[in-house]
């Protein structure tokens, strides 16, 4: 929806966040000078301001998805076809490399498991057997993916970080009723032993904290003085976020405001407005703030609700 006050000049702009902000400076050069002075020449810690990006999964890259069938009851695959794997595997993983080295210590940040490894086995024999079939060929292709990251000399216990194997989900063979069927006579099905090795990109995503600061500006600006906010101006600004983390940033840039559900609730709400409903606006805002969280693996975090929006961080 429009604006009514779209030609703010940069006066009034500065005016609205000084109400936020606040416009006014405290004298603060006697307790610097008592910090640097007291015990010595003892200097003040500085606190840096640390970029919030973070490694999420490229959605929008080309995901390599690679498929291997086995011969009933076996897990070896073709020589030539797991080198070709190898060498496949190997090429498209190198984009993610740096992304990889830069989070894969990092306490604040998860790297996503963006390798994954599934394999199936046909409906004959018990589940035990078929079971121990499924684990010998999650190894099989396991062992694939572990050679192509050594490569490019990565450790294999950094490259099982990454990787989506058995142990992260249920193996469940195929359906089938063995109270009614004998599965001993059931002759195999060449599409239930297949493998499979998912690779999707990872990149890295986030605003700095100076980001999440123009993006916190952006909505004061649209809201102006709350009489007939820019809707569109708001939701736009909220889909500038990438990132859970980013969500939790503006949150709390936003407190004063009484955070962003606050802030959200108290600028777009039916009524307000000579403009009708910002349905349309609300169902943008809770898409982008979900689609954010999902990119750091959180889920979903916002949920309308009537006409507000419940954020849970």
């Amino acid at each position: 929806m429009k604006h009514l006050l779209n030609n703010l000049s940069e006066e009034e702009k500065n005016n609205i966040r000084e109400q936020h902000t606040g416009g006014m400076k405290i004298a603060i050069d006697n307790f610097k000078r008592l910090v640097e002075t007291k015990q010595g020449d003892v200097k003040p810690y500085m606190i840096k301001e640390v970029d919030a990006v973070e490694p999420v999964v490229n959605d929008i890259g080309i995901p390599t998805m690679l498929g291997f069938g086995f011969d009933e009851g076996s897990s070896t695959i073709n020589p030539n076809e797991r080198n070709e794997a190898i060498g496949r595997l190997a090429r498209d993983l190198r984009d993610s490399l740096g992304v990889i080295q830069q989070y894969h210590n990092n306490p604040k940040f998860k790297l996503p498991k963006f390798v994954i490894i599934s394999v199936g086995t046909s409906s004959t024999g018990s589940a035990d057997a078929n079971k121990r079939v499924a684990e010998a060929r999650l190894k099989a292709l396991q062992d694939i993916v572990l050679e192509a990251f050594a490569k490019h000399q990565i450790r294999a216990d950094v490259a099982l970080k990454v990787i989506t194997r058995s142990t992260d989900s249920v193996y469940i063979p195929s359906r089938v009723d063995s109270t009614f069927y004998d599965t001993s006579k059931m002759a195999p099905k060449s599409e239930e032993r297949m493998g499979y090795i998912v690779i999707q990109p990872l990149k890295t995503a986030g605003n700095t904290s100076g980001q999440i600061d123009n993006i916190a500006d952006a909505l004061r600006i649209a809201r102006g003085y709350n009489i007939n906010p820019d809707e569109e101006g708001i939701a736009n600004a909220i889909c500038g976020l990438e990132t859970y983390s980013d969500i939790k940033d503006l949150n709390h840039e936003l407190r004063n405001e009484g955070g962003l559900q606050n802030f959200i609730n108290s600028s777009i709400t039916n009524g307000w407005t000579s403009f009708g409903s910002d349905t349309e606006e609300r169902r943008k805002i809770e898409a982008c703030l979900n689609k954010a969280s999902s990119n750091s693996q959180k889920g979903y975090v916002a949920k309308i609700e009537g006409d507000m929006i419940s954020i849970s961080l």
